[in-house]
């Protein structure tokens, strides 16, 4: 464990009249282990060679009742990269540290928690998340600055239908009907 995380765990089980203390303890102890942005995360515009593939999208799970952001970037190698939301503020920042930040990344793919709905809905993740363009500023693992962007939206596809063959209860197969998969028609 690091230090903040040590500091950390340590302010949370002091008794409620040392908490100011330990709070300032532990914005030192971040501000110290945190490494200052580069000059990649700073500015998010400037032009450079094109990100190969930029993918930003949300998904409604309605099976489970959750929804969230997932994210896919990818290149042929970088040793930063950074995401800015549509109004130029920093939301995502990738340095690999060690072995790997000697090896360098290419590719990047996230998912954030999935909040169940009763915590944070369609609404919520409309508000926190707004439509627009994404940018993106690499730090090539050369050297190279490379620039890109994510187009994102909240207009997810309906739901499928299935349109035929019917769906069949079974006695057996519990709250869900079998779909038998012959001459399965699926559309949206």
């Amino acid at each position: 464990m690091d230090a903040a995380s040590v500091s950390c765990l340590a302010w949370r089980t002091q008794p409620a009249k040392e908490a100011p203390m330990k709070h300032l303890t532990v914005l030192l102890a971040l501000a110290a282990a945190t490494p200052a942005f580069s000059d990649t995360c700073t500015v998010a515009e400037g032009t450079g060679r094109a990100i190969n593939h930029a993918n930003l999208f949300s998904e409604d799970n309605a099976g489970d009742g959750d929804i969230g952001v997932h994210g896919y970037f990818d290149d042929h190698g970088w040793s930063e990269l950074c995401v800015f939301d549509p109004e130029g503020t920093l939301i995502l920042q990738v340095t690999p540290q060690g072995r790997m930040g000697d090896l360098g990344i290419a590719g990047v793919f996230f998912e954030s928690r999935e909040p169940e709905y009763a915590e944070w809905d369609f609404a919520a993740l409309k508000a926190a998340w707004p439509e627009g363009k994404y940018a993106l500023r690499a730090s090539g693992f050369g050297g190279e600055l490379l620039t890109g962007a994510a187009w994102f939206s909240t207009i997810l596809p309906t739901m499928p239908v299935i349109i035929t063959p019917a769906t069949v209860p079974e006695p057996d197969a519990g709250p869900l009907p079998t779909v038998p998969v012959a001459d399965l028609k699926v559309e949206w």
